[in-house]
């Protein structure tokens, strides 16, 4: 029997450069699949912080300083919320009794996506006064 891998030379450095190139495919798409879900838990939490302030500020009007509230309902990856109503809500007298709560975050410390995170909510303005009460509230991501 003829010994037919004369002419072949061992693979050793390519199969190194395979296993380089894998393992990077692989690490980049796992950082990709944990940023994407921190990005995703960013946003869930703005959307639960518009639902509560929007909800709120609809059944008792706008005076109250939800801060406190608004940073038990933050995650720790949130700076400390400043949500004072008489500060961040204006009110337009046009019957149409709706209240509209903004929240935007900054986006700085987030990989593979550069936009601008944004949660809004209307809600029934419950309080009588027919009134549409607009509050924008800025939080800020940490790393």
């Amino acid at each position: 029997m003829e010994n037919k891998t004369t002419n072949m030379k061992k693979a050793a450095i390519e199969n190194i450069l395979v296993w380089i190139v894998l393992f990077a495919m692989f690490a980049s798409i796992f950082f990709f699949v944990i940023n994407y879900t921190v990005i995703i838990r960013a946003k869930d939490t703005m959307d639960a912080i518009a639902d509560f302030g929007s909800n709120y500020v609809a059944v008792n009007g706008i005076g109250d300083d939800l801060s406190d509230r608004m940073n038990d309902i933050k995650s720790r990856n949130f700076s400390n919320i400043n949500a004072d109503t008489s500060t961040i809500c204006n009110t337009n007298n046009d019957n149409e009794y709706k209240v509209i709560f903004n929240v935007t975050a900054t986006n700085n410390n987030l990989y593979f996506y550069n936009g601008q995170l944004f949660s809004k909510r209307v809600v029934f303005n419950q309080d009588g006064t027919g009134d549409t009460i607009t509050c924008d509230l800025s939080v800020t991501i940490n790393n």
